[in-house]
């Protein structure tokens, strides 16, 4: 069976949960994908001009052919119907042509019109969203509210909701829709690394740096620790508005190679992101990579990070904690036992989360029944 996925980012970004989605999609079943690049879901402004474009991640080989809508439209250009079949025109042509030669699953990542269109007029065999954000949080205004209009049909359509957090499961089930509970995980290729700091701490981020990132947090938690390097890895989306200490930096992007060495460069992983609704349906997928890697983590008091917080190595703080006593909790830390480690590492891969998904499952299984 192959798989026609309506992308919620560019298959070129780092990636995501939607690129660990895929890979296990074509893994398990043998099939191909069309993954259709999202095209804006408001209207663009200047910053957008800023956002840059890495390669293709090695995740995506052969098996996917990628598909890019007119990157100038935007949903609410696209109300009318008539205006989408006429922009839309080449792209359907290729989905249809994709879609004749085997049954074909309906993977949707990030509600759109055009999303919504290849579920109302277009006949898979079975259908999910999987929604790993709260896409209309990402909205204000008029853009929200269309956002939201479409998601809600999207949910009412499809065959499952699969989500990576408590609060989005919350929300669809207060709607009146099932939802499958799949967290977020991390890459299994990532190696467990040994810090190469020697006696140096060093407060380490690595993601893209929007909106959602609390820079007066860091700019408190640096004025208060001047003997800790905070590095923050990643292009900055939203510059800062309040004076950074000398011992912030911001190091911009790096590539996916460059990772690992980034990360063994940390004693501990930062999560500071502010708490907001948009974040309070997030599992922050850096959470896995820094456990994973043996570092512990500080993060803000946000989405899935509050459950997470009573797991070993683990310290959510505000504004209103003291830091001081914070980084001698962490320097009395014993390091993670190898056996703890690989445990965790065993538990949290993205194989072993999708893996675990009975709506994936039940569709993978009944694939097989119908080939033997």
């Amino acid at each position: 069976m192959n798989l026609v996925y309506a992308a919620p980012v560019s298959c070129s970004s780092f990636a995501q949960r939607a690129h660990h989605f895929v890979a296990f999609c074509n893994r398990m079943s043998g099939g191909r994908t069309l993954w259709i690049n999202p095209y804006p879901g408001r209207l663009p402004r200047f910053g957008d001009l800023q956002r840059s474009r890495p390669g293709v991640y090695p995740l995506i080989d052969a098996a996917v052919e990628i598909l890019s809508p007119p990157a100038w439209c935007a949903d609410p250009i696209m109300r009318p119907s008539w205006l989408r079949q006429v922009v839309w025109k080449p792209v359907l042509k290729r989905i249809a042509i994709f879609t004749q030669e085997a049954d074909w699953m309906l993977a949707i990542g990030r509600p759109s019109f055009l999303a919504l269109h290849l579920l109302e007029q277009m006949k898979c065999s079975i259908s999910c969203y999987d929604a790993m954000d709260d896409f209309p949080e990402f909205h204000r205004g008029r853009a929200q509210a269309l956002n939201r209009q479409i998601e809600s049909e999207i949910a009412r359509q499809v065959d499952q909701i699969i989500v990576s957090s408590s609060a989005l499961r919350e929300k669809f089930i207060l709607r009146g829709y099932g939802a499958e509970l799949v967290r977020n995980g991390f890459d299994s290729r990532q190696q467990a690394l040994r810090r190469i700091t020697g006696n140096e701490l060093v407060f380490g981020y690595i993601g893209t740096i929007g909106a959602w990132f609390d820079w007066a947090l860091v700019a408190q938690m640096a004025r208060v620790l001047p003997e800790v390097r905070f590095d923050l890895v990643g292009p900055v989306m939203t510059p800062p508005k309040v004076a950074l200490p000398a011992n912030v930096r911001c190091l911009g992007e790096c590539s996916s190679e460059e990772l690992p060495d980034r990360l063994q460069r940390f004693t501990i992983g930062i999560i500071p992101f502010k708490v907001s609704r948009l974040t309070a349906a997030v599992d922050p997928i850096k959470y896995y990579e820094y456990r994973a890697a043996g570092l512990p983590v500080v993060s803000t008091k946000f989405g899935e990070m509050c459950k997470h917080s009573s797991n070993p190595g683990v310290y959510l703080v505000d504004q209103y904690t003291d830091f001081r006593v914070i980084l001698k909790r962490l320097e009395a830390l014993p390091p993670s036992s190898s056996q703890a480690l690989e445990q965790f590492r065993m538990s949290n891969t993205w194989q072993s989360r999708f893996a675990q998904s009975s709506f994936l499952h039940s569709w993978l299984n009944g694939r097989q029944n119908a080939e033997s």
